[in-house]
């Protein structure tokens, strides 16, 4: 059964928000319009794909146990795991997204908090500034050209 708090308190409380943050392919032409192919920047349907996350929001070199590192293990599975390798890091949970069609959570289980959805994110392509919810659930597409973080600076950035 659906619980929106529980999902919350878990992605909150493990990731401070969840942020998807992804580089698309050429799409500026899309960028300026205001709608992307989401699949090009969510890369979840891709294994092995590597992802770095942090607990905190400093601007400086982050701490070991301030990071969380995650994998797609097989197509839309994404797993955590704390620390600053994925060989090294402790197990702390997963989210089983639908991506047929969007990005939707399936599921989740993080830090001990479990849940199912489906909990939808964005559509397959989305707009700047679209909202999409499920009762009190809601989640809104933000593009920007320019997004630096201590490890980069992304051109093209979705942020859910």
């Amino acid at each position: 059964m659906f619980s929106h708090r529980s999902l919350v308190v878990a992605v909150r409380t493990s990731l401070t928000a969840l942020l998807m943050v992804g580089c698309g392919g050429d799409d500026s032409a899309n960028l300026a319009n205001g709608q992307i192919l989401l699949a090009d920047y969510h890369m979840l349907d891709v294994v092995d794909t590597s992802m770095v996350f942090r607990f905190d929001e400093g601007e400086d070199a982050p701490d070991s146990e301030d990071l969380v590192v995650a994998r797609v293990t097989e197509e839309g599975l994404l797993k955590f795991r704390g620390g600053d390798s994925w060989s090294e890091g402790d197990d702390i949970g997963s989210l089983l997204f639908n991506v047929s069609d969007g990005l939707k959570i399936k599921e989740w289980d993080l830090m001990g908090s479990y849940g199912e959805g489906p909990a939808p994110m964005a559509s397959a392509m989305p707009m700047h500034g679209e909202v999409t919810s499920k009762g009190d659930w809601s989640c809104e597409l933000n593009l920007s050209a320019d997004t630096t973080t201590y490890y980069a600076t992304f051109d093209r950035v979705a942020k859910l």
